[in-house]
């Protein structure tokens, strides 16, 4: 059978249960057939899902002329939301699954946002204009904002790291981790979708403003960030 076809039958097992109005034994037989079929095939019912899984693709504007400074967070951003992500001057595309597509656009929305309210309130207080003897205005407004972007592009990056160590990863049927087969097969359908891309690196800025640089850095720990969406949920929040 095609994969496609294992994959139906595992699912129309695993729904034999009591709670479905199977009896004991009907959903002990169908446990056992479904053990079988996956013996046979020497599979998973969710390797099956992460190997049939659709991917999906959507675009955003970040700037027109210059690039919004919320770039610099967006190498954690991949990371922490599985996704793929393509730069074409202004534009990006995130590409992977549906629900963490929508989820890396709420995100970066919400950073953008996040570090524009951050910078308005630094922009009214007393550091500020001591800043403002040293630095020109656009200077510090770069500092503050790389300087924040980069805060919350480590902690994604934490993030991400804590939410695979602390739990206990699923093996697929050769002994690897499920999390390294879904992360192979988006590399796969990733590079199909922009077979001439290269993987880009982390975004390396210079900040001339000391005080404008920790006022960001402190900015981006006030982000509320929240590891684990689901389809229709919000993954962050906006802590003032």
């Amino acid at each position: 059978m095609d994969k496609q076809s294992i994959l139906k039958k595992l699912k129309a097992f695993s729904q034999r249960t009591v709670e479905n109005g199977c009896t004991e034994a009907e959903a002990v037989a169908a446990a056992q057939a479904m053990q079988s079929l996956q013996d046979q095939y020497n599979c998973t019912l969710t390797e099956l899902d992460i190997s049939l899984t659709e991917y999906t693709k959507d675009s955003m504007s970040l700037g027109k002329k210059v690039k919004h400074p919320v770039w610099g967070a967006l190498y954690g951003l991949q990371a922490f939301c599985e996704v793929k992500l393509v730069a074409n001057g202004s534009k990006l595309t995130i590409f992977g699954q549906q629900h963490k597509v929508d989820n890396a656009m709420y995100l970066i929305s919400l950073m953008q946002s996040s570090m524009e309210l951050e910078f308005l309130k630094y922009k009214q207080s007393a550091d500020y204009e001591e800043e403002t003897f040293y630095h020109h205005a656009r200077s510090i407004r770069s500092s503050f904002m790389n300087a924040m972007a980069s805060r919350l592009c480590n902690r994604l990056e934490q993030m991400h790291r804590e939410s695979r160590s602390n739990v206990e990863q699923p093996k697929a049927s050769n002994g690897t981790a499920l999390v390294i087969v879904a992360d192979h097969a988006l590399d796969d359908a990733f590079r199909k979708e922009f077979p001439r891309l290269r993987s880009g690196g982390r975004r390396h800025t210079s900040n001339r403003s000391a005080g404008a640089s920790k006022a960001g850095r402190s900015a981006g720990d006030r982000v509320g960030l929240r590891s684990g969406v689901s389809g229709g949920q919000r993954g962050a929040g906006y802590l003032s």
